[in-house]
């Protein structure tokens, strides 16, 4: 009894912020654990799409998957993708024109 004499009673408002701690790393848990962003099949379906545009880019012509490729996957500019690719910009714009209309070809098959 002497050991509990000098104690404090309990207080209520300490155990309402355990809860509430509680519950907030519970949710985060929760939303760690689960993409709340995509669901499932939409994550398939990108998936497929992107295998089918790799297959599709492999069938191009180098120096057309070339230019797609710095262009669209490496984010270069026309004066830097002319430049990897040693030739002019206005060659590699005109490359890379016929070469998304080809691409688009290519892609028809699969719809």
């Amino acid at each position: 009894m002497r050991r509990f004499c000098g104690t404090q009673a309990r207080d209520v408002n300490l155990e309402h912020a355990f809860a509430q701690e509680l519950e907030h790393s519970s949710h985060l848990l929760d939303n760690s654990l689960v993409d709340q962003r995509t669901p499932p099949g939409e994550a398939v379906a990108r998936r497929e799409r992107a295998v089918l545009l790799a297959d599709a880019l492999g069938r191009l012509p180098a120096d057309y998957r070339e230019a797609i490729v710095l262009r669209q996957l490496e984010g270069l500019s026309f004066q830097n993708a002319a430049e990897r690719m040693g030739r002019s910009v206005d060659s590699v714009q005109k490359l890379w024109v016929r070469a998304l209309d080809r691409l688009r070809q290519e892609m028809a098959d699969y719809a």
